[in-house]
């Protein structure tokens, strides 16, 4: 008997443009990697083709099922088919369709007790009931000869005048309109916005794979731009569409949008060789099969887009925006091909334990996952944010021992809903299929962990929502980090997809993490296995998670220290540069903002009519010049003869500046350019490249930009450098989920940070990114208040045209040397003195607060400027550091730096 088909079902829940819609505005080498064999290479080539919807052998699981998501059946006509072999979950666990009562059944379906036949093509129905719940089912039945599945076909042709049809739903309208008239749905929106949207069945809203035809044509538009479209994969403020302009021959007449929490991004556009004409009808076309859209008007490809991954299904419908559409004809098909087989889909968020500490922002954690009991602590009420699994190549998570414990759906059944999943693995092959696995499905919360950046580079394109973490392992040649070898790191974690780094405690010191946050790298600590001062060391060298083997123990440390503890101090950036004292976007107000001691100084970009990079916020210098030039318009001498406003007379004849002013002024200080590109001219990133190359300025770079596209050219010019992704509108979503979903779908791609507007950024959102290694970087504070509050959320860094606010303020604290020997037969002083700080340059040496860690049994104690005295025996000492300050707002914290060593000999 040919086996049965089983569509899977999901449940689904910029860059800034004028989308169909609102406009939403190398050196030293560490050895980090491990290259896959050939042989590891071969392997990845043949399963690429033959391992998508494989199980492993531990996993005897039905992969025939139905649900309330997914209530489907595909069936060939006069095919018998097994109802043992479909499964369904009730709350008393899983069981077969055979064991359910069945009534209400299509008279072209025969069903038994244990069989079900359809003798005829169409679409049928029957409802399952088990203890007090009712579910219809769909049968959709083919001809053995036909390739797909008709699943839905609508012709208004003889439909009365009237309302839309009952099992028609309108998502919103409005001042808009619909219904029947003339043998046509028609969909009208006077409103730019306001839309009018209608949805299809409510049975249609959970599949995964299909194609859509429908005839369509614009009847009137209150302007040329406005449009109509095929929305696919909808739930309200999310979802992806096929847009069509009135005005269809512009280059963006014709578009593949995504709707991301009412955000529009839209990745590609076209234009179609006429206006759409009110007099003929086009035949709009969707190709979707997983991540791959095409659309088609009258057979036409026009666009086709390979990574719509944000969602995976949902509702299917047709809105217009200041435009009235009609249409007619629907067909829906589902290709044999298209089917997925997967059984069971992971796409649901976890809601990552959170502890309650006294530390600001306290680092994620994840635990490793060696046995059965670590497998047990997963369920529990306290538990940590991330399960970290080793996997051998059958995606089975292995011990230290190389046994096998779980299998791939094993791991994401023990994880679902209590901890996000993290898979190991230094084989190139192995990601890959991890990849595939992990795509086939859904599993939208996971990361993939590697000491080998191929690893990650192959998993993370194959599954562009994968999160990659490179591992950096120890290396006892290389005891101490030069900047150098951290510029490698931070090359290789972007170069290979990651989102973050995994340092080895020998690595995590607090200059170590600063130099890679300051750079946008995420930062995490294996403390796996170690003591409780090591412990203590990932957690004060601001580290944004930590690895361990014992999250309870973790916990207690984190409860040791007191309230306001601040091991990361958020980095100041000068919001081009320092406007409260200087004209924008000049060196002049950049230095004023660096001496003021901001880390970072933002400045904004255009590419000029002689390719060369001009650093201003407008695209014309009206606003803040004597002049009014288009920028991308004019050339480099035409800009050069205006001259920068100052309302202050404090400074004078300054000349609109380029990057390379920037670069030239600023090269080899302490200091990090955020270099915003508000350009959308694909020429400009190339230039850039060229610059920076110029220079040298890799180390001193980090490029942030609300458009989409500019990100990507980043990822292929300058695949080393960080970026942030800007955005305004991304966490307006209705709930937490809703939020990390849309951000995952959108930043998690693309590699970079998430930059928001600071109005939407709250405490619990930052805890969630941070547990899936995205750090938050919000614009613009200049309230006081909010500035300071912001100090304590735990953001990546504060943008503000205030730099000076952190001037004055006693928040920089070190220890100058934390390594000593001290010889019992030949002692020497040593006085543990601090120093003690302003961001404006001002310091003091003073003896800051210590607390043994361990070796009190050497008998150490401090003397007058923490002058070590008493000790009476060999060993190691570990001694914690603190300063406690005082902000201007009357905010008490406590600082802190490494642990210090103290090796005692004889």
């Amino acid at each position: 008997m040919k086996k049965l088909m089983m569509l899977i079902m999901l449940a689904s829940s910029f860059i800034v443009f004028i989308a169909c819609g609102k406009t939403t505005t190398e050196s030293t080498t560490l050895n980090t990697t491990m290259q896959p064999t050939t042989e590891e290479q071969t392997t990845e080539v043949t399963t690429v083709t033959t391992n998508t919807t494989t199980t492993t052998e531990n996993n005897e699981t039905n992969e025939l099922s139905v649900s309330s998501s997914k209530p489907y059946i595909f069936v060939d006509v006069n095919e018998t088919v097994d109802l043992n072999e479909y499964s369904y979950r009730t709350l008393d666990g899983e069981i077969t369709l055979a064991d359910v009562s069945i009534d209400n059944v299509s008279s072209e379906l025969l069903i038994n007790a244990e069989t079900l036949t359809a003798n005829s093509e169409g679409t049928f129905t029957f409802d399952i009931t088990y203890n007090d719940t009712t579910l219809k089912i769909y049968v959709f039945a083919k001809s053995v000869e036909a390739t797909d599945y008709l699943i839905y076909k609508m012709d208004f042709t003889n439909v009365p005048n009237g309302n839309i049809p009952d099992d028609y739903t309108i998502e919103t309208m409005g001042l808009g309109s619909t219904g029947i008239k003339d043998g046509f749905l028609y969909v009208d929106s006077p409103d730019i916005g306001d839309p009018t949207r209608v949805l299809l069945p409510d049975f249609l809203s959970g599949f995964k794979n299909y194609i859509i035809e429908v005839d369509f044509t614009i009847q009137t538009a209150i302007e040329d731009s406005r449009w109509a479209s095929l929305m696919f994969r909808f739930s309200t403020d999310n979802y992806f569409q096929m847009c069509v302009r009135k005005n269809a021959t512009t280059t963006n007449g014709v578009e593949f949008a995504k709707a991301v929490n009412g955000q529009w991004n839209v990745p590609i556009t076209t234009s179609y060789p006429e206006i759409i004409s009110p007099s003929s009808l086009y035949k709009l076309k969707v190709d979707l099969f997983g991540s791959n859209v095409k659309e088609y008007i009258n057979d036409d490809l026009l666009i086709e887009y390979e990574y719509a991954r944000d969602y995976s299904s949902g509702h299917i419908g047709v809105q217009a925006s200041g435009a009235r559409a009609i249409f007619n004809n629907f067909e829906i098909r589902v290709p044999e091909s298209y089917i997925d087989y997967s059984s069971i889909e992971y796409q649901t968020l976890v809601d990552a334990y959170t502890p309650e500490t006294n530390l600001l922002m306290a680092p994620t954690v994840v635990q490793t996952i060696s046995n059965q009991d670590d497998i047990n602590q997963l369920s529990g009420e306290v538990k940590a944010a991330t399960a970290l699994f080793d996997i051998n190549p059958n995606l089975e998570a292995v011990n230290n021992d190389n046994e096998v414990m779980l299998s791939i759906i094993d791991i994401l059944e023990v994880t679902k809903d209590n901890v996000i999943p993290a898979f190991r693995t230094p084989v190139g092959f192995v990601g890959n299929l991890l990849a595939i696995k992990l795509e086939e499905l859904g599993v939208r919360d996971a990361f993939v962990v590697s000491n080998n950046p191929t690893v990650l580079k192959v998993a993370t394109s194959r599954y562009s929502l994968l999160r990659g973490i490179l591992e950096i392992p120890y290396d006892e040649e290389k005891p101490v980090l030069t900047d150098e070898d951290l510029l490698t790191i931070r090359n290789d974690t972007n170069s290979s997809g990651a989102l973050a780094v995994i340092l080895p405690i020998e690595y995590a010191t607090r200059y170590n993490v600063d130099y890679l946050q300051r750079r946008l790298v995420t930062v995490w600590v294996d403390t796996h296995g170690l003591e409780d001062y090591d412990v203590i060391q990932g957690v004060v060298s601001g580290a944004n998670g930590l690895i361990t083997d014992n999250y309870n123990n973790v916990y207690n440390i984190f409860d040791r220290f007191p309230e306001n503890a601040m091991m990361r101090l958020p980095l100041i950036i000068g919001h081009r540069g320092m406007p409260s004292a200087a004209p924008e976007n000049t060196v002049e107000g950049s230095v004023l903002a660096y001496e003021a001691g901001a880390d970072i100084v933002e400045l904004d970009i255009y590419l000029s009519a002689d390719n060369e990079i001009i650093v201003m916020h407008d695209d014309t210098t009206e606003r803040t010049t004597d002049g009014n030039l288009v920028v991308e318009d004019s050339t480099l001498e035409q800009l050069r003869a205006l001259t920068i406003t100052d309302s202050s007379g404090t400074f004078s004849d300054i000349p609109v500046p380029t990057l390379e002013d920037y670069f030239q002024r600023f090269k080899d200080e302490d200091i990090i350019l955020f270099i915003e590109i508000k350009s959308t001219n694909a020429d400009l990133v190339p230039v850039l490249k060229d610059l920076i190359d110029e220079y040298d300025f890799y180390d001193q770079s980090v490029v942030i930009t609300f458009h989409v596209a500019q990100a990507m050219l980043m990822r292929e010019y300058l695949p080393e450098i960080s970026v942030g992704l800007l955005n305004g509108g991304l966490l307006n979503g209705s709930n937490l989920n809703s939020i990390i979903g849309a951000t995952i779908n959108q930043i998690v791609p693309l590699k970079t940070t998430l930059n928001p507007y600071f109005e939407s950024v709250t405490q619990e959102i930052l805890l969630a990114l941070q547990h899936r290694g995205i750090t938050v970087w919000p614009w613009t504070t200049n309230s006081p208040d909010l500035f300071y509050e912001q100090l304590l959320t735990g953001v990546g860094g504060i943008t503000t045209d205030y730099s000076s606010w952190i001037t004055d303020e006693y928040v920089n604290f070190w220890i100058p040397e934390t390594e000593y020997t001290y010889s019992l037969s030949n002692p020497t002083n040593i006085e543990l003195t601090g120093i003690f700080g302003t961001p404006g340059g001002f310091k003091y040496s003073f003896p800051a607060s210590l607390e043994v860690l361990s070796g009190q049994e050497t008998g150490i104690s401090f003397g007058t400027k923490n002058l070590v005295q008493g000790i009476t025996q060999t060993g190691d000492v570990y001694i914690l550091p603190s300063f406690e300050t005082t902000l201007s707002n009357g905010q008490t914290i406590t600082l802190y730096y490494d642990v210090i060593h103290i090796e005692i000999i004889d």
